[in-house]
């Protein structure tokens, strides 16, 4: 089990296992399309006393999509949020937030899931981990971002 915001040099992070086998990609919006780029190796250091976390179950049904999806997205941007934390995410959804451009200044996790899963939007350079909960018939699974803040991996 993943162990919330424990820096690298401390004990308990060798049982986090955080590897490269659950390290996914990460998209960020060029013109016109979100597009795949390279992991952030060479995390910045982001130097704040404070982070805003946006959260949302996003309901998979297709009932008013459309009409969702733009409420949805305004409430997401209006939140102003460094890390938009989403559950419930379907390929339609994804897909049209990776063509909105007003999400351009966030990092987005490439994760995969099947029918609807769990996507991160960060504001800094993050990695982005994927694990899957070995005993369910839901694919459940956890996400996790990894960044540099105040000169510590968290």
């Amino acid at each position: 089990m993943y162990k919330q915001l424990i820096p690298h040099d401390h004990p308990a992070k060798s049982e986090c296992h955080l590897s490269e086998k659950n390290l996914v990609g990460t998209f960020k919006y060029s013109g016109g399309k979100s597009e795949k780029i390279k992991q952030c190796e060479g995390l910045s250091n982001l130097t704040t006393n404070t982070l805003c976390f946006y959260t949302q179950n996003i309901w998979f049904e297709s009932y008013n999509m459309q009409e969702r999806f733009d409420n949805l997205f305004q409430l997401m941007l209006d939140s102003q949020a460094d890390f938009i934390c989403l559950q419930e995410v379907t390929h339609q959804f994804r897909d049209t937030l990776f063509q909105d451009a007003r999400f351009a200044e966030y990092y987005i996790s490439g994760n995969l899931f099947h029918c609807y899963g769990c996507l991160i939007l960060s504001k800094y350079p993050a990695n982005f981990y994927d694990f899957e909960f070995e005993d369910t018939r839901m694919d459940r699974n956890c996400l996790i971002a990894e960044l540099v803040v105040n000169g510590k991996f968290f």
